[in-house]
């Protein structure tokens, strides 16, 4: 990979593109991520859709026009050539002045880009790109097709700059289909306003494999790496974009202050010839971003995002991750700048991206608003058993239902204790870094191992609870004795005082039962499953610990796990002495001598 300033290419280019803006407000992003079937046509020479999906392109550039977007981007070998041609031959057409498009477009041969550069070259057009590869080995180039109006020389242009992948994909799985014919490319062409802007460069799908190997010391040294903003785009047809190499390729930017990732894969029904694109039902699409200041209080922007498509993620410390639902085809966001030094500090606050809509295709090739994009969560509950009323009712926060299967399940981040309960110390919320496993139970479309289990742990916890421990009365340690003889459900109450503001998060989310009239009860309940006692007692002094000092609510805390066959409890000795539902199973470390 040879990394090369765009003024280095054209002597003479001004150009002034929003998304590259170091200002306060807030730039248009539109994403399209293509639904179709990826094959080999023309008798082997071309790469892309199986069947022509042009009036949609169509429509989803018509879209980034009209929302006058300051990025429109679509993803790997997608785009039709056509499409690109109709663009390219008509002025009105074009991407407003200000505006980039990054267009992952089909495969084209050699001899096809010579033709495309001979018919579109001229005075009001410039074409570029690495003309040194035309007589590479291979049958065809993966391009990716930056336009944008500039000036060189004063003379105003529509640029067209074409960048050939320079990796082929993986061959263990189809990828001998791109490797045999793949004309490798040299160049990584990076955008800027000027040397004080945000930089633009993109990474195309496989090539993430190899970029941290690529941008060695030397060449971070060349183009400022360490020092400068940048904006990676990268775009994808990616059976797999939780594969340990695309998740270090994520991890290698954010090494490094003032970098931003925008991941744009094919959509959830795509397929490569006959079979299905996404092995684990993720697309995972979407923004990975560095920030201290994204509002976890902001729960009207979480829920917002959440409806239309858009789900949160914490990585811990200053990086986040916002990925789209993987069955819309179109998304139209508004994100700040990677790195803002206009404004006055106060006016610079990176609170993360908003999802203003998402669209999805109807029989026509038109693209249709969405009222509401589903998470799936609610099928899952099903799929997996889940008797709660609370979790199953659609109308409830999804919040609410993260925070109450993590309580109830004894899921807990390592010193969380203060706040434990907002978004950036939920366990649910946390991605690690080397594996991003998907944790949330209302976002579920990811079908991974390690995603379906942990759905799984919290209703089988949820479950026992509801099920099993709190109808059994003779279960109750003397802590919980007033509720014997009352009827007990576990959910977060919704009842609210003068100022419609919900007890339960005026108490922290810290009580998890409610009556038969769905009042909070202040009590709390948890089950660890097959466990130890040093496991269960670690979760007790957890939720005690998120109660003041002084909290008489800190004897309601109550832990219930399994011994072996044996059903154990975990309980405050204060409140009388500890009953365990089988008296041949271990006491509780907590019951007296």
């Amino acid at each position: 990979m040879n990394f090369l300033f765009i003024d280095q290419l054209f002597p003479g280019l001004v150009m002034d593109l929003r998304v590259l803006s170091r200002g306060t407000e807030r730039y248009q992003l539109a994403l399209y991520q293509h639904e179709g079937v990826l094959d080999l046509t023309e008798n082997g020479t071309k790469l892309g859709n199986q069947d022509d999906p042009s009036e949609r392109f169509r429509s989803f550039l018509a879209l980034a026009r009209e929302n006058n977007a300051d990025l429109g981007m679509t993803p790997e070998y997608a785009c039709p050539w056509d499409v690109i041609r109709g663009v390219v031959g008509a002025p009105e057409q074009w991407p407003q002045a200000g505006k980039l498009w990054a267009l992952g477009a089909e495969s084209i041969t050699p001899e096809q880009l010579t033709a495309f550069a001979a018919q579109y070259q001229g005075a009001d057009v410039t074409v570029h790109f690495d003309q040194a590869r035309l007589t590479g080995n291979g049958v065809f180039f993966d391009p990716l097709v930056y336009l944008f109006r500039a000036t060189i020389n004063d003379e105003p242009k529509l640029i067209v700059l074409i960048q050939f992948k320079t990796h082929h994909m993986g061959v263990w799985s189809g990828g001998e289909l791109e490797r045999n014919r793949l004309i490798e490319g040299r160049e990584i062409y990076i955008l800027r306003n000027h040397a004080g802007s945000v930089n633009l460069l993109t990474v195309i799908c496989s090539e993430a494999m190899n970029f941290p190997a690529e941008l060695d010391v030397t060449k971070r040294a060349a183009i400022s790496w360490d020092d400068l903003p940048f904006l990676v785009l990268n775009p994808q047809v990616n059976p797999d974009p939780l594969h340990e190499r695309f998740i270090a390729f994520r991890n290698f930017v954010f090494d490094q202050e003032r970098k931003e990732i925008i991941g744009l894969n094919w959509n959830l029904s795509s397929k490569i010839g006959p079979h299905d694109l996404l092995r684990e039902g993720t697309a995972r699409s979407g923004i990975y971003m560095s920030s201290s200041e994204i509002d976890f209080k902001d729960k009207a922007r979480i829920r917002k995002n959440h409806k239309l498509g858009l789900y949160y993620f914490y990585f811990g410390k200053t990086k986040h991750a916002y990925v789209l639902n993987s069955k819309p085809h179109a998304f139209l966001l508004e994100q700040l700048s990677v790195h803002i030094t206009e404004g006055v500090q106060q006016q610079r606050m990176r609170n993360g991206p908003e999802l203003n809509a998402s669209y999805s295709h109807q029989a026509d090739g038109t693209l249709a608003v969405n009222t509401a994009v589903s998470d799936d969560h609610l099928d899952c509950l099903v799929s997996l058993g889940c008797t709660n009323e609370f979790l199953s009712a659609a109308a409830n926060c999804v919040l609410e239902k993260e925070r109450l299967v993590c309580l109830s399940s004894g899921e807990f981040l390592p010193k969380s204790f203060d706040g434990w309960a907002g978004v950036d110390k939920l366990f649910s919320f946390r991605l690690l870094e080397a594996t991003e496993v998907n944790n949330r139970i209302t976002y579920t479309e990811d079908t991974s191992a390690g995603s379906h289990n942990q759905r799984r742990r919290y209703i089988e916890a949820v479950n026992e609870l509801d099920g099993v421990i709190l109808p059994d009365k003779q279960r109750y340690p003397d802590s919980l004795a007033d509720l014997r003889t009352v009827p007990v459900q576990l959910a977060y109450a919704q009842d609210t005082d003068v100022n419609h503001v919900k007890f339960i998060e005026r108490e922290k989310f810290r009580y998890n039962l409610v009556n038969e009239h769905g009042n909070m009860i202040k009590a709390t309940v948890c089950y660890l499953g097959l466990s130890t006692l040093k496991k269960a007692t670690e979760a007790f002094e957890f939720i005690q610990s998120v109660f003041e000092t002084d909290s008489m609510n800190r004897q309601r805390v109550v832990v219930f796990y399994k011994e072996g066959l044996a059903p154990a409890v975990v309980a405050d000795s204060f409140a009388g002495r500890i009953v365990i539902t089988d008296e041949k199973g271990p006491s509780s470390f907590l019951s007296e001598s």
